[in-house]
C-alpha cells in the first residue's frame, strides 16, 4: 500500500534547501526540473533525494531510477504531487511506454515531506541504496546510472501525461562523491556528470615509477653499447639463474619465466606494484562493491598496456632496444593476467551481487553498465586465450593469428561498452590504440606500399630447401632500426602461396647495390613437407621449370625487424650456432661481421648441425674459408647420408660426422686462455632443443672469470 504524508500547513522545513547538499551532487535540466541527492551522514546505506520542480505546484513529478531502453521503460520510479494541503509521494514502477505507473505492494521510501512555495513543487524522501525488493526496486550501484524525469505543471493526476517535452534522461552517479554538505549555489545552474575532484593516486605513482623505469632503461640501454660486458652488466642484464625446460610444450609456457634476467624481473616487479596501487585506488574508492571495483581498474590498467608489445615499429625496441619479436611474450603475460582478473572481477561482483540478491544484474542490459556485455567479452577472452596455446599458435598459423585479430577486436569494443568504458577505460587505451595504428600504417605503407621484385627462386631437392632472393629500395620507416647484417627478419606475402597470410623468414643475406641504392636480399626456406613450405616449393620447381617467369609473381615484403639481445661488436670472442635451417640466422650475422671486417679484430667459432650436407653448398659464405680468424664446424647427424663427392675440399674439413655436443664444445672453448677475465657472446637459432641445451650449458659453465652472453633467435610468436 502506498503511504502518503499529510502536512495541514506547509512549513519551511517542508521545503528543500539546495544548501544541505553538496554542490557536486545536483542536477537541473533547461525544463525546470532540479535533482538534489547526497549519502545520509548516519547511515551510508541510505540516499536522501530533494526535488524541485518549477511551476508544478498544481501538477505531479517523477523520477525514473535506472530505466531500460527508454525513460519509461522497467523504471523503478518515485511520484509526487501536492493536493489539499498534502504532499503524496509514492513508490510506483514503470513497465513501459504509454502506460501508468503501477503502485509498489511494499513501499520502500523513507522520510518522506515537501510542499509548494511560489508555484514550485518541492519533494524529499530517502531510500536505501539496496532495498530489498528484487522485483520492483533497483539497487543504486556506485557507478553512472542512467535517470529519467517527468512532471505535468496542469494535472496532479499520476495517470495524466507529462507536458509536452517536460521530461527527459540524464546520467551520474549518487555515490561517487562522499563528503561534508557545501552550498549549492544556485539551484537553476546546470550541473550535470558532474565529476568530484578526488587526488588520483593512481596516475601520480604511475607516472612517477614510468619516468623511473624510462630513465634507468635508457641508461642501460646505451651502458653497453659504452662499455663493455662486465660482471655489473652481466649479472643484471644476461644472467640467467633457472635452469630451463626441455619439454617442448612444457618449456613454452614456463621457460619465458625461468629464463629472466635480474633486470627483467625488475620490470616485471614494477608492473605488479603499479597493478597493485591500480587495484587499491580502485577498491578504497568504491562505496559498493569494493573487490568488483578493484579488478576493474587492473583490468583498465591491463588493457591500457597489451598492445605496446606487439608494435612492430616498436616504442620498447626505440626506448630500450627490446624488438617485437622478443617483446611478444610481455604481451602473453599481459594476455594472460588481464584473463585472470577479468575472471576475478565476475567472481567478486557475482559474489557481491548475490549477497545483496540480485545475481541476475550481471546478466542484464538495464544500466549504463550494461554488464551483460562484461560477460560476452569475458567468454570471448577465454577463447582468444586457448587459441594461443602452442598445438594451435604453431600448427594452424592463421587459424590462430585471424581469430585473434576478430576476437579481440570484439573484446575491446565490449569492454569500451561496458562498465561506462568510453569513459573509464577507452583514454587510458587511447595512447597504446593510437601508436598500434601509427604502427600498423608505417607496416602498410613500407610493406605493401613499397614494392618488391622477386628476382629468383630456386629449390634445392637435395637440400629440400626454397632459395628466395628479392630487390627492394625501402626496407622500413627511414630504414631505422633495420639490422640487414645481424639476423633480420622479413615478413614475405605472396598471394600465389597463399592470399590471406604471410609468413617471417630470416634474410640469409642481404647487400645494398650501389648502382641504384636498392637491397638484395635472400631467403632460405626449409621444406616440411606440408602447408605453406611445400607450396613454396611447388611454386619454386614451376619457376624454374619454365612455366613461370619470377619476375611476374607478385610479393610483397615487410621489413626488417629483430634486434640482437648482446652487443655482438663487444666481444672478443663470438660463438654462431646453427641447428639445420637456423643456419640463415648464422649466415647473416656472419656476413655482417665480414662486411664490417670484426673478423680481423675477433675470433668467431661457427658451429651448424644439420642432417642434409647438401644444404652446405647454398651458403657458400659458410662453406668457403674467408679468413683463419673464423673456425668452422659442421656436425652431420644424418648416418644415411654421405657427403657428396661434389663438396668441395674445404667443405670436408669443416665436417664432422655426429651430434654437436654443444656442452663440450663450449667447456673446450672455456679452457683456452682461462688466465684473463672475458666475455664470450654466443648466437644461436636452432630447434627448441638446441636452444634450451646451449642457455643451460652457457649458465652452467659461467663463472667471474668466462662469462658466456647468449642471444637465441626464434620465431615462437
Amino acid at each position: 500500500m502506498k503511504t502518503i504524508i499529510t502536512l495541514g500547513v506547509c512549513q519551511a522545513a517542508s521545503l528543500v534547501n539546495p544548501s544541505n547538499y553538496p554542490k557536486i551532487n545536483s542536477i537541473s535540466t533547461v525544463d525546470g526540473f532540479s535533482l538534489y541527492f547526497k549519502v545520509n551522514s548516519s547511515d551510508s546505506s541510505i540516499v536522501d533525494f530533494a526535488i524541485i520542480v518549477k511551476g508544478a505546484a498544481n501538477g505531479w513529478a517523477g523520477l525514473g531510477i535506472d530505466p531500460g531502453t527508454t525513460g519509461m521503460t522497467n523504471a523503478d520510479t518515485v511520484m509526487a504531487r501536492f493536493v489539499n494541503n498534502k504532499i503524496e509521494i509514492a513508490d510506483m514502477f514503470m513497465t513501459g511506454i504509454g502506460s501508468a505507473p503501477i503502485q509498489d505492494t511494499i513501499d520502500n521510501l523513507l522520510d518522506k515531506d515537501g510542499g509548494v512555495s511560489n508555484g514550485d513543487l518541492h519533494v524529499k524522501f530517502s531510500r536505501k541504496i539496496n532495498t530489498g525488493d528484487t522485483a520492483r526496486d533497483k539497487i543504486i550501484r556506485n557507478e553512472t546510472m542512467k535517470f529519467s524525469y517527468a512532471f505535468s505543471t496542469t494535472s496532479n493526476s499520476f495517470s495524466s501525461a507529462h507536458d509536452g517535452n517536460t521530461r527527459g534522461t540524464f546520467t551520474t552517479n549518487l555515490l561517487q562523491y562522499v563528503g561534508t554538505n557545501t552550498t549549492s549555489g544556485n539551484p537553476n545552474t546546470p550541473n550535470i556528470n558532474s565529476t568530484p575532484n578526488y587526488v588520483n593516486f593512481h596516475l601520480i605513482v604511475t607516472g612517477a615509477v614510468f619516468f623511473t623505469v624510462l630513465s634507468i632503461g635508457l641508461v642501460f640501454t646505451f651502458l653497453p653499447i659504452m662499455a663493455k660486458p662486465n660482471a655489473f652488466t652481466d649479472l643484471l642484464l644476461y644472467r640467467r639463474f633457472c635452469p630451463l625446460i626441455k619439454n617442448r610444450y612444457i618449456g613454452s609456457v614456463l621457460n619465458p619465466l625461468l629464463e629472466l634476467t635480474i633486470g627483467e624481473v625488475l620490470l616485471v616487479v614494477t608492473y605488479w606494484l603499479i597493478l597493485s596501487v591500480w587495484a587499491i585506488y580502485g577498491g578504497v574508492n568504491a562505496t559498493s562493491f569494493p573487490v568488483g571495483r578493484a579488478f576493474a581498474y587492473v583490468n583498465v590498467w591491463n588493457f591500457s598496456l597489451i598492445l605496446f608489445p606487439v608494435s612492430r615499429y616498436s616504442v620498447l625496441l626505440a626506448l630500450f632496444g627490446i624488438s617485437f619479436e622478443r617483446a611478444v611474450k610481455y604481451h602473453k603475460w599481459i594476455g594472460r593476467s588481464t584473463f585472470f582478473f577479468v575472471t576475478c572481477h565476475f567472481i567478486a561482483m557475482l559474489v557481491e551481487n548475490a549477497v545483496l540478491g540480485n545475481a541476475a544484474y550481471l546478466w542484464s542490459m538495464s544500466s549504463m553498465s550494461y554488464p551483460l556485455l562484461g560477460f560476452i567479452a569475458w567468454c570471448l577472452l577465454g577463447i582468444l586465450g586457448l587459441m594461443t596455446f602452442e598445438p594451435i599458435r604453431r600448427k594452424v598459423w592463421e587459424l590462430f593469428y585471424y581469430s585473434h585479430i576478430i576476437l579481440a577486436l570484439c573484446v575491446v569494443a565490449l569492454v569500451i561498452a561496458h562498465g561506462r568504458g568510453w569513459v573509464m577505460t577507452l583514454p587510458y587505451m587511447a595512447c597504446s590504440i593510437l601508436l598500434f595504428l601509427f604502427d600498423l600504417s608505417f607496416r602498410w605503407i613500407f610493406g605493401f606500399g613499397v614494392p618488391t621484385k622477386l628476382v629468383s627462386m630456386k629449390y634445392d631437392e637435395q637440400a629440400k630447401v626454397t632459395v628466395l632472393t628479392f630487390q627492394k629500395r625501402f626496407m622500413t620507416f627511414l630504414n631505422i632500426g633495420a639490422n640487414m647484417n645481424a639476423g633480420g627478419f622479413v615478413f614475405v606475402y605472396i598471394p600465389r602461396v597463399n592470399p590471406f597470410g604471410y609468413h617471417p623468414f630470416t634474410m640469409s643475406s642481404c647487400k645494398k647495390l650501389q648502382e641504384n641504392s636498392v637491397y638484395e636480399f635472400t631467403c632460405h626456406v626449409r621444406n616440411h613437407g606440408k602447408g605453406y613450405s611445400k607450396r613454396l616449393a611447388e611454386l619454386a620447381k614451376k619457376i624454374e621449370s619454365g612455366n613461370e617467369r619470377a619476375e611476374n609473381v607478385s610479393v610483397r615484403v615487410e621489413g626488417v625487424y629483430g634486434n640482437l639481445s648482446i652487443p655482438l661488436r663487444s666481444y672478443e670472442t663470438v660463438v654462431l650456432i646453427g641447428g639445420g635451417i637456423g643456419v640463415t640466422f648464422v649466415n647473416s650475422v656472419l656476413e655482417g661481421i665480414i662486411q664490417r671486417e670484426d673478423h680481423k679484430i675477433q675470433t668467431v667459432h661457427v658451429w651448424w648441425s644439420l642432417r642434409q650436407p647438401a644444404m652446405i653448398d647454398l651458403f657458400p659464405l659458410l662453406r668457403d674459408d674467408v679468413n683463419a680468424s673464423i673456425k668452422k664446424q659442421f656436425f652431420i647427424t644424418s648416418q644415411q647420408t654421405e657427403m657428396s663427392e661434389q663438396k668441395t675440399s674445404a667443405s670436408c674439413n669443416h665436417a664432422v660426422m655426429g651430434k654437436m655436443d654443444v656442452k663440450k664444445l663450449l667447456e673446450s672453448l672455456k679452457q683456452q686462455d682461462s688466465s684473463k677475465e672475458r666475455n664470450i657472446g654466443v648466437f644461436v637459432c636452432g630447434t627448441h632443443h638446441l636452444i634450451v641445451d646451449v642457455l643451460n650449458t652457457a649458465r652452467e659453465l659461467s663463472d667471474f672469470q668466462t662469462r658466456f652472453h647468449v642471444h637465441k633467435e626464434t620465431f615462437e610468436l
